[in-house]
């Protein structure tokens, strides 16, 4: 069974109308969970990923969850859906580099908290 649906239904329901909406691994995710993204319709919707996907609606950018190009507090939310278990591994079949960084999932969560408010 995919737990996909079930995981996007739930995540959205999280989501109170914050203004500055950071989603993260954003370039290979389900095109609903895009969709539901945009049709929320946030004053700004920023995706970083190692990748770049243009995704109309979203500001897009390459950029590492582990060095985020943001000021602290930028961002009212920030989503993060099945992506951390990524971070610091090898990626090379989504097109980015390979690595072995065991502390990249910590170090990707402290930047998430760094830069919501």
């Amino acid at each position: 069974m995919d737990e996909r649906p079930i995981e996007i239904a739930w995540t959205l329901g999280r989501y109170r109308g914050e203004r500055r909406v950071l989603d993260v691994g954003y370039a290979f995710a389900e095109p609903i969970w895009l969709s539901a993204l945009i049709v929320a319709h946030p004053r700004e919707l920023t995706g970083v990923d190692l990748v770049e996907r243009d995704v109309p609606g979203m500001q897009s950018m390459v950029a590492d969850a582990r060095k985020l190009p943001f000021a602290n507090r930028s961002f009212d939310l920030v989503f993060c859906i099945s992506t951390l278990e990524h971070v610091g591994s090898d990626n090379t079949r989504y097109g980015a580099g390979s690595e072995h960084d065991p502390r990249g999932p910590l170090d990707a969560l402290r930047e998430l908290r760094r830069v919501v408010t």
